[in-house]
């Protein structure tokens, strides 16, 4: 809870105190679920991320540039669970191919909540949207420089960074879900939760705080997991992962249980 305040903070607002109540009031969403047209702080916030986005994209192709004149022949830009490059490509392709995946990623994400009803449904979230979408899409950025780097022959332990970078943006998502609502894009996204709003909140209230602490404890042990810190941190994914599903999905037997008393 401590990381979700602090995270809360940086970002400019209190999810707790920006519920939907709130949200209606700044403008972005009335009562009836149109739009009143102002664009509140939370507005603002969802535009400054998103503008952020496509700076990011920008910066990307700037220091690829910067690079192109001092990196080898071949670059690698794949390794394996180990860490052991087993990928190479030549110095243009290798230098751009990480910012063209970068401007596609932004392109997409501005794109997707365009696709039918999607827009309408991420809209109560819209700011945490772009906060998300900008975290990975800096996340990959940094994975640009930090390959870059290293064909630059620094010693950077790719088997090391990797995990830490990739609990870093664990702990950015799992701070927001809690205060996500149900939507298509963004989420714990499994049948019984986009179905409902009490499993939905349930799942995330529960789901959020285990990914943040599945994320910090990724960057923690990756120093002291070496070569082994990607296979970890796999590992720890996929308990988090499942254990939230098989929690989220109890939740839903309840609650269909007590809808058949009812009944």
């Amino acid at each position: 809870m401590r990381i979700i305040q602090l995270l809360s903070s940086w970002a400019g607002w209190c999810p707790m105190k920006a519920a939907a109540s709130g949200r209606m009031q700044e403008g972005i969403m009335s009562p009836d679920g149109t739009s009143s047209g102002q664009a509140g702080p939370t507005e603002a916030r969802a535009n400054l991320f998103s503008s952020l986005k496509w700076l990011v994209a920008e910066l990307s192709y700037i220091v690829a540039f910067l690079f192109l004149p001092f990196l080898p022949e071949q670059i690698p830009v794949h390794w394996n669970l180990l860490g052991e490059p087993d990928g190479f490509a030549g110095r243009s392709i290798g230098a751009f191919g990480l910012p063209i995946i970068i401007t596609l990623t932004t392109l997409f994400f501005t794109l997707l909540p365009r696709v039918g009803k999607m827009q309408s449904a991420i809209r109560r979230s819209w700011d945490i949207y772009q906060i998300v979408t900008f975290s990975v899409v800096t996340l990959i950025f940094v994975m640009e420089v930090t390959t870059l780097l290293i064909s630059e022959g620094m010693d950077i332990p790719v088997s090391i960074i990797f995990p830490m970078f990739l609990g870093l943006l664990l702990i950015v998502i799992g701070s927001f879900m809690p205060y996500t609502g149900r939507n298509p894009i963004l989420g714990i996204r499994l049948p019984w939760t986009l179905r409902d709003d009490e499993i939905w909140r349930r799942t995330h209230e529960m789901g959020g705080p285990a990914f943040v602490g599945a994320g910090a404890v990724i960057v923690l042990v990756s120093p002291m997991a070496g070569d082994l810190a990607l296979i970890m941190m796999l590992l720890i994914l996929a308990i988090v992962t499942l254990y939230t599903t098989i929690y989220s999905y109890r939740i839903s037997q309840e609650k269909m249980s007590e809808l058949g008393n009812y009944d």
